[in-house]
């Protein structure tokens, strides 16, 4: 974060607002992932000015797009994309993205991450599977930017229902990713809920510590904790899966608050959960 700050105040000194802007997208995306998102709002609404061609409006709304997903703030997260999508429209929105595809697989990306957050795994598929395309043709299949973006179709597919399409594309990702040296966390969770799902739950379990141990912490080893409290439980390891259920309200509330939505909806899985055990002899 540190070196974002400075790279922009260096841009700014220097008078250069290419760089300028570029540092505090990548500040503001820092801030997004240490879930300080206050912070990052304040930022990206005080270097709009310096955002001045398409290209790099299209990419600071696309980085509040992310801003705002992440905070669950969905309609304010829905005009930010609308707006990237719109200037990409433009003559001159056009003109950069021609020699850019990969500034298009960043477009329909965020439009399909936005879909998934809605629950609208369905409609998130032709949006990811556009980028993947993209992707595949700029970079070849075994690059970082390509795993990504099968990680993520993964997903959508899984919520959707479609676990037997969405196992081959997590597969392909974590075979690419392992031999690139790509610890890919989220592939790892993403195979412990198709493991889960299969009632595969001991591998799953290990599949939630590999995520853990490859993870960046903070809310997503909140989100493993759910995970695990879920396969706990269906294993029948009623007071794991309760401890489970504590780490990941803890962990919610120390990154989000106590009253933001997604604490308030872990709070309500686990209330599930533990109703399930009561219940259960």
């Amino acid at each position: 974060m540190q070196h974002f700050g400075a790279a922009y105040a260096i841009g700014v000194r220097e008078d250069h607002e290419p760089a300028a802007a570029l540092a505090a997208r990548g500040l503001i995306m820092t801030l997004n992932q240490n879930s300080r998102f206050d912070e990052a709002r304040v930022w990206a609404e005080a270097v709009t000015p310096i955002h001045r061609t398409a290209r790099e409006r299209i990419e600071l709304s696309l980085v509040r797009t992310h801003l705002a997903r992440l905070d669950l703030k969905l309609d304010e997260a829905q005009r930010h994309v609308d707006e990237a999508f719109a200037l990409r429209a433009t003559d001159e929105g056009a003109q950069a993205a021609a020699a850019q595809p990969k500034l298009d697989a960043l477009l329909n990306t965020a439009y399909g991450d936005l879909l998934v957050t809605r629950d609208d795994y369905h409609g998130a598929l032709p949006y990811y599977e556009q980028a993947l395309q993209l992707q595949r043709d700029r970079l070849g299949s075994g690059h970082a930017g390509v795993i990504d973006l099968l990680v993520a179709l993964a997903e959508a597919e899984r919520l959707g229902g479609e676990l037997a399409v969405a196992r081959p594309h997590l597969e392909e990702a974590l075979a690419a990713a392992g031999e690139l040296g790509i610890t890919l966390p989220n592939g790892w969770a993403n195979l412990g809920e198709l493991q889960t799902a299969a009632d595969e739950l001991e591998p799953a379990l290990a599949s939630y510590r590999r995520a853990r141990e490859t993870g960046p912490g903070g809310m997503f080893d909140a989100i493993i904790s759910l995970s695990e409290a879920f396969a706990l439980r269906r294993l029948g390891r009623a007071e794991d899966s309760r401890r489970a259920c504590e780490a990941a309200i803890a962990g919610m509330a120390a990154e989000l608050g106590a009253d933001h939505p997604r604490t308030h909806d872990t709070r309500e899985q686990c209330g599930q959960i533990e109703e399930v055990n009561a219940v259960e002899p």
